[in-house]
């Protein structure tokens, strides 16, 4: 199920909330697991257990997501997965540092090969610390093609000492 939350001062959200209410009610009487994820893009999806536990995971479920240095403290937000047109597969991770509530702050896109996915932080850990990561090659909100750009992803790959996929 899938809820879109409005905003903008409109009546809805009152009735949309009640509706909601219900909704949850019901169906988490039936099902005793229910999981309710809450996006920065104002919707809400609910699932059920085994969708968590499962070894695949959306690509909605990857954004949003913490980052964790190598001390374990949070260091930053997966903001969008980079995937190999051709072969399918997640490339690079473009994640957000220093940010507040989404602006401001920088950049960065590290391979795929450098995260590792920790259950009991439920995020994402690097093997890097913070300071590491500061030293990397970034950018900011305006220039997001630059993650695209063969001259970035050379100065990364080789900054993190990740052989190339290309």
């Amino acid at each position: 199920m899938e809820l879109e939350v409005f905003r903008n001062g409109s009546n809805r959200p009152s009735s949309l909330t009640c509706g909601l209410h219900a909704t949850l009610t019901r169906y988490s009487a039936v099902t005793k697991s229910l999981l309710v994820n809450f996006s920065r893009k104002g919707v809400i999806t609910m699932s059920h257990e085994n969708v968590r536990s499962s070894d695949l995971i959306g690509s909605d479920r990857v954004e949003g997501t913490a980052v964790y240095g190598s001390n374990g403290d949070k260091i930053g937000t997966v903001e969008r997965v980079l995937i190999e047109k051709r072969g399918g597969q997640a490339r690079d991770v473009e994640i957000s540092v220093g940010s507040f509530l989404g602006m401001g702050g920088e950049l960065h896109s590290l391979p795929w090969e450098k995260f590792d996915y920790n259950t009991e932080l439920n995020g994402y850990q690097l093997d890097v610390t913070e300071d590491q990561l500061k030293g990397a090659p970034t950018y900011k909100e305006s220039e997001r093609d630059t993650a695209y750009d063969r001259d970035y992803q050379t100065r990364s790959y080789e900054y993190w000492a990740v052989t190339p996929y290309w």
